[in-house]
């Protein structure tokens, strides 16, 4: 069974999954791809879990978990400092408390047995996570709507004459 956070973001419309709507969509392929993955990662998680997985399984999808939030959060920094976004430092240092609380339930998650606790503790890591897309990305969201940059490749390079917010 999917987690509600799972069904709350996301759609298989065409057979892929997609964030739900455009309120969801950061407007960049690449970062919205990367959300699908995150919110995939978990979901296989919980699915682990309730399936009850080994010790050893468990610990693998736990670091790819945490491993791809670290991957995730490096590219999204690059594409916001490419794009002149003005509040990157913040998004930054939300990101390095983000990373604290993921390895942090990584660790708890490892050492748990009671699979109702495991469980729990990805649902309070789906709130983290759902937060910080509410009150950090859709800052920048709207900052790259704003500049019209929500399409233009700027993992690589910065686009010209962008206003800078």
């Amino acid at each position: 069974m999917k987690r509600s956070f799972t069904q709350v973001l996301l759609e298989t419309g065409n057979g892929e999954p997609t964030l739900r709507g455009t309120v969801w969509q950061m407007g960049n392929k690449r970062i919205d791809d990367e959300h699908v993955g995150l919110i995939l990662l978990l979901e296989d998680l919980s699915q682990a879990i309730e399936n009850h997985a080994d010790t050893a399984a468990l610990s693998r999808q736990l670091d790819m978990v945490v491993e791809a939030h670290r991957e995730h959060f490096a590219n999204e920094e690059k594409f916001l400092r490419n794009a002149g976004y003005g509040d990157l430092e913040r998004h930054a240092q939300e990101h390095v408390r983000l990373m604290k609380v993921i390895a942090e339930a990584a660790r708890a998650i490892s050492g748990m047995k009671n699979r109702v606790q495991m469980i729990g503790t990805i649902h309070e890591l789906d709130h983290a996570l759902l937060n910080h897309m509410i009150e950090y990305d859709m800052r920048y969201k709207a900052f790259i709507q704003d500049a019209g940059i929500c399409d233009y490749d700027v993992w690589d390079r910065t686009p010209p004459n962008q206003p800078n917010f």
